[in-house]
């Protein structure tokens, strides 16, 4: 690091390591050090500069690399914070490859599935025996507005029937199941392979099951949880996941 006037024997004291390739673990570093939180505001540059002893150009850059990486957020006119832990950019990177061509393509979209897979059937027996009536009453009006799709002969299939109506009702189902656990990361992860899956949907086949077996399976669900048996709640979301993966299975 290029030294500057201005405590060399504090910035030595913290540790930062003065390699172009480690300011951005300096900055990190940094806001540690001063025990920041998420949306604390982060020192403004001429602080930061004169603290790391770094050009503008090279510290502006580190920020824009962890504002990427989720780390920081720049809001217009309020200045640089500590962001809040989220999977939104996993999400974008997983919708991204998603939808690159390659023969990794169909892999990599049962891979996919296969984490929701494993998510999934631990959470739901978690949430077995402790749906609130609010809970159950939301999943109701969702599992009913699936029947109305089905009858109105909407397909699973995203981007046709009802604008993929049926996709996204499926969607709030499986958001509103875990909703009463309070794992507002775990909703968040879950929803990065949803929106994953969704963006696979142009290169899979129509669903070989009717819409009607689909909702079938989710009402199931639903019964088992609120049976209280995890056991019978773990089964259906298992049979829930072999139908996907019997479907992803007739590609190639």
């Amino acid at each position: 690091m290029r030294n500057s006037p201005g405590a060399p024997e504090e910035r030595s004291r913290r540790g930062y390591g003065g390699h172009a390739d480690s300011l951005r673990d300096d900055v990190k570093q940094l806001i540690l050090d001063l025990g920041l939180r998420p949306g604390d505001p982060i020192p403004p540059e001429s602080s930061l500069i004169e603290t790391l002893g770094v050009s503008r150009g090279s510290l502006r850059e580190a920020l824009k690399s962890m504002q990427a990486l989720g780390i920081i957020e720049t809001r217009h006119g309020s200045g640089t914070f500590v962001s809040h832990l989220s999977f939104e950019a996993l999400a974008d990177g997983l919708v991204f490859h998603t939808r690159l061509n390659g023969q990794d393509k169909l892999e990599t979209i049962a891979e996919l599935a296969d984490i929701r897979e494993i998510l999934e059937t631990q959470l739901i027996q978690r949430v077995a025996g402790t749906l609130q009536p609010v809970q159950a009453k939301k999943l109701e009006v969702i599992l009913n507005e699936m029947d109305a799709c089905v009858q109105e002969h909407v397909e699973l299939k995203a981007g046709h029937g009802s604008n993929g109506e049926l996709d996204e009702l499926d969607r709030q189902f499986h958001a509103e199941l875990y909703s009463g656990l309070d794992r507002r990361l775990v909703i968040e992860l879950l929803e990065a392979f949803w929106r994953a899956l969704a963006a696979a949907r142009p290169f899979l086949p129509d669903p070989f099951m009717s819409g009607q077996e689909a909702v079938d399976k989710h009402r199931a669900i639903v019964d088992a949880v609120l049976s209280g048996d995890s056991d019978a709640a773990f089964r259906t979301m298992r049979e829930h996941f072999a139908s996907t993966r019997l479907w992803i299975g007739t590609v190639g």
